[in-house]
């Protein structure tokens, strides 16, 4: 595999692993301990339209220098896929 591209003025460990196969599988398995995929792809999909809006905004946030928006912004892009697995996106959001 190989090394996440770096992005100039955002550290983050570019190592962390792309997926958290531990989180993803605690949201298949859900409570009941049955594989159900259903909530697991509405969640994907809320995460993807949300955070597409959000990150429509970013430039104009960063040009308006607008810190508490970008802190939420980015904090909630990151605890989303963290939320869902998405480890190194996670990382990335946090590193901003």
């Amino acid at each position: 595999m190989s090394e996440a591209p770096q992005i100039e003025n955002v550290q983050y460990d570019s190592t962390v692993p792309v997926m958290d196969r531990e989180q993803i599988d605690m949201l298949i398995m859900g409570d009941e301990g049955d594989a159900d995929t259903t909530l697991v792809r509405g969640l994907f999909e809320l995460f993807s339209d949300e955070s597409v809006a959000k990150l429509d905004c970013l430039t104009e946030i960063c040009a308006s220098g607008n810190l508490l928006e970008l802190r939420n912004t980015v904090h909630f892009v990151a605890g989303s896929a963290g939320n869902l697995g998405l480890a190194r996106l996670a990382a990335f959001y946090r590193g901003i």
